[in-house]
């Protein structure tokens, strides 16, 4: 991980074409084999293809957001502003970490102990995100950065928190329940994202 500190841009490979070519069709025959194998596989194996077709969409959506991300990262990180550069090459080291982080939760035995881990993980993106805000104020009230750069980087930190969180997602899926069903049942209770905000929304005026 430590090369992506260096200034260097990444390899100008075009994502948008490999997304095109390679993983949209991959994801594409995934969605049209579980959607044909679940006619004839019910109960826990069935649930099984479920989990899988929802962790390949966050996946791709994870993939989605990287495209996004990918045409201001080339372009700032070959900036004469050392304070740009080092602000996106933290987003690539953010985005780094999160994956180191998940191939540890990958290895863990006790699925308690994964689930821990992925939220510390999702915490330390929440505190990241907030920080990254602040320290955006900060480099346009002293000048350090234009405002056309501060806009790009405010808009490029949430796509590489977007990215991070569809990626720890996955990793809920996949390595934090040994049972479908059990997992099938904790998506099913688990609070939404609007719904989280609700009752936010609503602490605070109750406190009023």
């Amino acid at each position: 991980i430590d090369h992506l500190v260096e200034r260097r841009p990444p390899p100008p490979e075009d994502i948008n074409t490999v997304y095109e070519t390679r993983i949209k069709r991959i994801y594409s025959a995934i969605i049209e084999f579980v959607i044909k194998a679940r006619e004839t596989i019910t109960g826990k194996f069935g649930e099984n293809l479920q989990v899988t077709s929802r962790a390949a969409r966050e996946i791709v959506a994870a993939i989605k957001s990287v495209k996004q991300l990918q045409k201001n990262l080339q372009h700032y990180l070959q900036s004469d502003s050392e304070t740009i550069v080092a602000a996106y090459n933290h987003l690539r080291l953010k985005i780094a970490l999160v994956m180191r982080q998940i191939e540890e939760v990958r290895k863990m035995e006790d699925p308690i102990e994964a689930t821990l881990a992925l939220d510390e993980i999702l915490l330390y993106l929440e505190e990241d995100t907030s920080q990254v805000t602040e320290n955006v104020e900060e480099l346009l009230r002293n000048g350090s950065i234009t405002p056309e750069m501060g806009t790009s980087l405010m808009t490029d930190s949430d796509y590489a928190y977007a990215t991070c969180k569809n990626l720890v997602a996955v990793a809920k899926m996949l390595f934090t329940r040994e049972d479908a069903e059990e997992q099938q049942i904790e998506i099913d209770l688990a609070l939404t994202d609007d719904e989280m905000a609700d009752i936010i929304r609503s602490s605070g005026n109750e406190s009023n």
